[in-house]
């Protein structure tokens, strides 16, 4: 059975970097009906924190990111936090030194340092140089004494490793560049190498999928499962997700944490599809994919090498087509903690009537790039006066405009009823009447009665306001041009 991975460390908010890497495991899991684990890597233990966590769940949770075993649910494999296991790594480590694999180091960070700057001056490949591995007893008890207190070490031997990555292909690694690394620290608590490594084999992990940046780290993990005698996963890395300029997209975007987007009225759906192409692409070439679509669709032979660029504007145009596609019950179910959450204006929207408020939200959906976007969308529409938005819009009408606004007055004070139909009538007379047509009849009409150059269908508008709220607008209007005759 396929059994995947996400092992997030809990030190902060979940990137989207860690959120696009846990939803290609997850699909490669659903895809093939296996297993999704999630792991918490808390061996940081200053900065792992339970608050982090508990985000961390709730942001995949809000993606729609379900696991199978994990700290909150169990598990056959478990215990599934690090911090858990830690006599896991033990039993481990002390195996390695029975077999003479691995030995204390007693190097200070400051004689470590030293080394460095010597090895950078002499132009030599930065690695531990070994010195500890060649100690005798009585050197090992003078460092003791001393009060140092070693870390452990992992023994290098061999020339090159290969081994096969799904994207990148064959690899190989010099291990003389490598260099002993330390697999225990000081304070007792393993290193992500060695705890990984433990724990995927033991979780029996059949394919890890993460960032090309932890390739670095792929040849020690291997050396360590041979070590210990423990079967290795399949190896996939996937590019790196960069900024427009092809830098790594930095923390200090506010759209790197996924928690920002449930802030900013994104649909989770929709940011998870926006995440999926990072990275990789369907055969068909398809952009908007709903989830089950993803699954069926998803391949690792589909995943590119090259680096995935975060375009926030076209994340943000994904999200417009999801907004489109919701059901008028939905639209106001996942817009109305944004209105509650606005300015008065805006919560006074709660307040209408469901069916009222289903219509206004249908009528300025296509125009939403997010939820939050629904106050500033409809809250012009509603409002008793318009002359505010007409001082700071400033739109200048011309003498035909006018004309145009006068005849659809009349038309409205006329009118019995006013539906969409209706105003498909109206609107058919007026450009007979008048000589009117296309954007000369409908901007002065939306501009009239809106102030606004850009908003809704006229025919899905109009008639939400009804008859009386259109003439009482233009009555504003008319108003609003008398005193500011310089804009006819």
């Amino acid at each position: 059975m396929i059994r995947m991975r996400f092992a997030p460390s809990p030190t902060g908010m979940l990137h989207v970097g860690n959120a696009r890497t846990a939803l290609f495991n997850w699909l490669w899991a659903r895809k093939n009906n296996g297993k999704f684990i999630l792991r918490i890597e808390d061996t940081d233990m200053e900065r792992s924190k339970s608050k982090w966590e508990k985000a961390i769940l709730d942001d995949l949770r809000w993606l729609g990111l379900d696991w199978d075993e994990g700290p909150d649910i169990g598990g056959d494999y478990g215990r599934y936090r690090q911090s858990e296991r830690l006599d896991l790594y033990h039993e481990y480590a002390s195996q390695l030194v029975k077999d003479d694999l691995a030995y204390p180091c007693y190097c200070t960070p400051e004689e470590l340092g030293q080394k460095r700057k010597e090895q950078l001056s002499r132009k030599q490949p930065l690695k531990y140089d070994g010195y500890c591995s060649q100690l005798t007893n009585r050197g090992r008890n003078l460092f003791k004494a001393q009060g140092r207190k070693p870390t452990l070490r992992f023994r290098v031997d061999g020339d090159k490793l290969c081994f096969k990555d799904l994207v990148k292909g064959e690899m190989e690694f010099v291990l003389g560049n490598l260099g002993d690394f330390i697999i225990m620290r000081s304070d007792g608590w393993p290193t992500y190498n060695l705890a990984a490594v433990i724990d995927d084999s033991l979780m029996e992990i059949t394919h890890i999928i993460r960032g090309d940046d932890h390739l670095s780290n792929t040849p020690k993990q291997i050396l360590l499962y041979k070590a210990l005698k423990l079967y290795a996963p399949v190896f996939v890395h996937i590019p790196l997700i960069c900024d427009m300029h092809n830098k790594p997209l930095s923390k200090r975007y506010w759209y790197s944490s996924i928690v920002q987007y449930r802030q900013e009225g994104y649909l989770p759906e929709a940011l998870v599809n926006y995440l999926a192409l990072l990275g990789w692409s369907p055969k068909n070439g398809r952009e908007i994919m709903g989830i089950d679509e993803l699954i069926d669709s998803f391949a690792l032979e589909d995943i590119s090498g090259s680096a995935a660029v975060f375009d926030i504007k076209k994340a943000t145009w994904v999200n417009s087509e999801y907004i489109k596609k919701l059901k008028p019950d939905d639209l106001m179910s996942a817009c109305m903690p944004y209105l509650k959450s606005a300015d008065e204006y805006a919560q006074s929207l709660t307040e209408l009537e469901p069916e009222q408020l289903k219509n206004m939200l249908a009528a300025i959906a296509p125009g939403l790039k997010t939820l939050k976007d629904v106050s500033n969308e409809a809250v012009p529409y509603l409002i008793d006066s318009i002359e505010g938005i007409l001082d700071t819009q400033s739109p200048s009408f011309s003498e035909k405009d006018i004309e145009v606004l006068k005849a659809f007055n009349e038309k409205l004070v006329s009118a019995d009823i006013f539906r969409a139909e209706d105003l498909k009538i109206i609107l058919k007379q007026l450009k007979k009447e008048t000589g009117a047509s296309g954007r000369g009849l409908y901007l002065p009409i939306r501009l009239g009665i809106t102030g606004e150059p850009h908003g809704p269908e006229l025919f899905e508008l109009l008639p939400l306001l009804g008859k009386k709220g259109c003439i009482e607008r233009l009555k504003q209007t008319f108003n609003w041009l008398d005193s500011n005759a310089a804009k006819v």
